[in-house]
Order: C-alpha cells, then structure tokens, then sequence
C-alpha cells in the first residue's frame, strides 16, 4: 500500500494535501490537533491515529513511498512525485520494522540536515547536532545499499499478543 493510497483509503485526503486540508481530515476523524504541529507533524499524527489503527490486523501491511521531505537518511526516488524509497511494516497496529534505500550522496545528506535545523529553529526547537561522522563516511564512500530496523521488543509484543510495545520493554518509561 503506497503512503499516498493509505492516506486517500483510511482518511479520505491525499498525502500532499495542504496543510488546512490535512487537519480537516484529521479533525472529521475526532482526532485532537495539537497547535505546534506542522504538516509533517500532522502526516504523522494521521498515520499514527487515523491509518495505523484502520489496517487490516493478523496480517503484514507494508507502507511505502513515504513523501520525500520525510526521506531523512533514504534516498529520493527520481518520480513524479518525488518519494523516499523508505517503507515501515505493520502487522496489528504495531510498526514492526522501518527500512529504505541508503542515500549515499554526503552533499545531498549535509543540505538535508541544514534543511532540518532550519526547520526545528523555525519552530522553536532544538535540532540535534549534525552527525559529522556520517557525513564524513558518506564522503569517503558508500556503495548503493539498503536497511531495514526490525524491534526486537516488537516482536515480542507481537508474539506476546500485546498490543502496546511498552509491555514488551523490562525499562519502558512509561508501563503498560
């Protein structure tokens, strides 16, 4: 299910719809808007309340084709629009696993992370710091490559039959 269909099928709205659109949406739903939220905040907040909980359960539901301004450390698919070549895995409300084709162009990755602190200080928040690290391994070179993050606690919710990952964590902070 591409992040687009899952949007248009579970809320009614397509993923690029403007902000007032998306809130609308999400607020059609019952769904309380918090006021900082900006429309990446309110993307995710629909997937997480609105879509999420309306996938289809028992089975393994793949998002993909995530909006590129949420691309972070994946690559930009070369389409129209523009898409991460990010997925996340559900399987009964739970996101299991989180992967995406490696962007590996250091220039690429530094004028995204400027782009994300101009944006946290923008909203009045702090940016974390730059990982000059990883810019540096990207400069010396990174064959095309591709993850994925699959939660150890996760699957043990899942095999667990619970439905809150928090039940799952010996140290959760907040128990459940």
């Amino acid at each position: 299910l591409s992040y687009d269909e899952a949007f248009v099928q579970h809320l009614g709205v397509d993923a690029r719809s403007d902000t007032d659109t998306l809130a609308a949406a999400l607020e059609s739903h019952t769904i309380e808007i918090p006021d900082t939220l900006d429309r990446r905040g309110l993307l995710d907040l629909a997937l997480g309340t609105a879509i999420v909980p309306a996938l289809p359960q028992n089975r393994l539901i793949y998002i993909y084709d995530f909006p590129a301004d949420q691309a972070s450390l994946a690559r930009v698919k070369d389409s129209d629009p523009p898409v991460a070549a990010r997925f996340e895995v559900f399987i009964n409300g739970i996101e299991l696993a989180n992967g995406f084709a490696e962007l590996t162009d250091a220039r690429e990755q530094r004028a995204r992370f400027e782009a994300e602190r101009a944006e946290q200080a923008r909203l009045g928040r702090t940016a974390p710091p730059t990982d000059e690290a990883l810019l540096a391994a990207l400069a010396h070179g990174l064959p095309e490559c591709a993850g994925v993050a699959v939660g150890v606690d996760r699957l043990v919710a899942i095999a667990a039959g619970l439905d809150r990952i928090g039940a799952a964590i010996s140290f959760a902070h907040e128990r459940g």
